[in-house]
């Protein structure tokens, strides 16, 4: 039998699912796609939060985020880590719930993380990452959240051309593809 984590991000329309192929894992969760959770969610910052395995305890800790991180409605200190466990309620950015669970695997070929499901509108072109049924959360906070922190240009700098994707669908669209590639490549590599 082989012991993982499963994290689990609940926004209002879409769910994500990530589940860790080591046992005493360390998840870095966020938009950018250096995490290894990585979630198109404009809310959560590149870099929002880091979810690690130290023998039998799971700790979560906020990596500097811009709207924060509450287990059980209390907002966690910045790069401090807190003891979490399965009863644990985890929202990221005021309003996506995050599920940490143990899950155990016959072996680490069973470990799927997320299931390709085509546009509920009909749309080919396009792929969502929805494996699970999501649900509402919400965070009753004491002050608001500024939701426009842009990065004010120096003066006399200038910005050059780059090749970037322009927006979140084709980042997403970017993901998919190399998941479905990654998936094909493993996939022929198991056999």
């Amino acid at each position: 039998m082989f012991r993982s984590l499963k994290l689990t991000i609940n926004s209002p329309t879409k769910a994500f699912v990530f589940t860790a192929k080591d046992e005493n894992a360390s998840i870095k969760v966020g938009r950018s796609l250096k995490c290894q959770f990585s979630v198109p969610l404009e809310d959560l910052s590149r870099e929002h939060c880091m979810v690690e395995v130290k023998g039998e305890d799971i700790f979560i800790t906020d990596l500097g985020s811009s709207n924060g991180v509450w287990v059980n409605r209390s907002r966690l200190e910045q790069h401090r880590p807190q003891l979490i466990d399965s009863d644990s309620q985890i929202v990221l950015a005021s309003k996506y719930q995050l599920r940490v669970e143990r899950v155990e695997f016959d072996t680490r070929s069973d470990i799927k993380n997320e299931e390709l499901v085509r546009d509920p509108k009909g749309d080919s072109s396009r792929t969502m990452l929805n494996p699970v049924e999501p649900s509402a959360v919400s965070l009753q906070l004491d002050y608001p959240i500024n939701k426009d922190k842009r990065r004010k240009k120096k003066p006399g700098t200038e910005t050059q051309p780059d090749d970037s994707p322009k927006n979140n669908q084709d980042v997403v669209k970017m993901v998919v593809g190399f998941l479905v590639a990654l998936g094909f490549m493993a996939y022929y590599l198991t056999k």
